[in-house]
């Protein structure tokens, strides 16, 4: 087996995570854990809380935590249990894809133009909430739109809402950017699939 590293990447989150103990533990033994490849690449399987030191009580209070926080996700077999580390902000992974190139694709990229984004999105009763996950969407949909594709989507949704718009995870999630789009321009809405 080649060997294989995790970088743990400086960041207000890390730092604010370090406030956790347990959570910053839980999220470790997920990251040293998590499988390269096979059947669950990607996962990491959890549990056994005696090996790293909490108690069950403790584990859960981690493991709801950062589920809450939008790090990780969870999933039960009759097996085990299998956490999914969902936020590049905190670990690289350094996980190769299927064809065997290293995902450098990094949130860092859309910084800029999320801000960009969100300060474009409309608000609803005067406030903006779900930052943090409508920035997960937004990763999520970038590699395949071209950004003025989107804002112009979000220009259009501004005006078309009445006020009374979506939260901006909704509207990335579900597509309702494509809905906002003046003229039916499919050539320029989608980037080809780099991959």
């Amino acid at each position: 087996m080649a060997q294989s590293f995790i970088k743990l990447v400086r960041s207000p989150v890390v730092d604010n995570l370090l406030k956790y103990p347990n959570c910053f533990t839980l999220l470790t033994v997920i990251a040293l854990r998590t499988q390269r490849e096979g059947e669950h690449q990607g996962e990491a399987m959890i549990g056994d809380i005696e090996n790293y030191g909490m108690s069950e009580g403790q584990y859960r209070g981690a493991k709801r935590k950062l589920e809450s926080l939008g790090v990780i996700t969870t999933k039960v077999t009759n097996k085990a249990t299998f956490a999914k580390i969902i936020d590049d902000t905190i670990f690289d992974l350094n996980i190769k894809a299927a064809n065997n190139q290293t995902n450098e694709q990094k949130t860092s990229n859309y910084e800029e133009e999320f801000e960009q984004f969100w300060q474009a999105y409309p608000a609803r009763n005067g406030k903006k909430v779900g930052k943090k996950m409508a920035h997960k969407e937004f990763i999520k949909v970038m590699p395949a739109v071209r950004f003025e594709v989107l804002m112009e989507a979000v220009r259009g949704y501004a005006v078309s809402c009445n006020g009374f718009p979506k939260d901006a995870e909704r509207f990335l999630k579900h597509e309702i950017w494509k809905d906002c789009l003046e003229g039916d321009r499919p050539a320029d809405k989608v980037v080809a699939d780099p991959w």
